[in-house]
């Protein structure tokens, strides 16, 4: 870096000390001398800036595209599959279930926490439309005891997202949960009902949209509403 000098009452920037460049007055007889100081932290060792950074390597959007990719081989099955990732994007465990569920053992369950977890609902055909339902309570309820990092629902054309701020640790807690669902699903039997009879929405919608509505109003309001985040994508 230049330093400065005193030159007819000013200054001379300098980039050396006899620098050539400088006044004769600055330069002859010169005896100054310049010399690196080492930049040392607040406990006295020596601070190297060039150090190599750790190679930190971002592996969520492969995730994202390993996950995808396995759910829309599974959007239009009959029965339902679940898969695990890691954060990195591995395959930890793949379950295939019957039409309505997939059940897991209480080892596989311990592998849900801090991973990704996707599984399809099956859709069933009325005359209305297809049915597309959201989460099921019992997936609510596994990933608020067992915290994954996320939880996802597929069906043939939606994909439900939701995941976990708050841990329910004890029977208590998962059976207070389990009464305010009881009371927001009255809450929203009665809304699309009433949307229903009014002939604003079909029966295949009432059906599409009852479990969705219910974790999108338990999810932003209330008591419960820290506890995770929900949407549909």
């Amino acid at each position: 870096e230049q330093f400065k000098v005193p030159f007819k009452g000013g200054f001379q920037l300098l980039d050396f000390p006899g620098d050539p460049k400088g006044s004769a007055g600055n330069i002859i007889n010169c005896r100054c001398n310049s010399a690196l100081i080492p930049r040392r932290d607040e406990n006295g060792r020596l601070v190297f800036t060039d150090e190599p950074k750790p190679n930190v390597v971002d592996n969520s959007i492969k995730r994202e595209i390993n996950i995808r990719n396995y759910e829309e081989t599974i959007r239009n099955q009959d029965f339902e599959s679940a898969r695990f990732y890691d954060k990195d994007g591995n395959i930890i465990l793949t379950k295939k279930g019957t039409k309505d569920s997939v059940d897991f053992t209480l080892k596989e369950q311990r592998l849900i926490k801090d991973n990704y977890v996707t599984h399809n609902h099956p859709g069933k055909m009325l005359p209305s439309g297809i049915v597309e339902q959201s989460f099921s309570p019992e997936d609510i309820y596994i990933s608020l005891v067992r915290m994954p990092k996320e939880m996802r629902a597929v069906t043939k054309n939606k994909t439900f997202v939701m995941k976990p701020l708050k841990q329910i640790n004890t029977q208590r807690e998962l059976t207070a949960l389990k009464k305010h669902v009881k009371n927001v699903k009255t809450s929203v039997f009665k809304d699309l009902s009433k949307q229903l009879r009014d002939g604003k929405i079909n029966i295949s919608e009432y059906e599409s949209n009852y479990w969705d509505n219910i974790w999108a109003k338990i999810s932003s309001e209330g008591k419960y509403k820290d506890y995770f985040n929900y949407k549909k994508i």
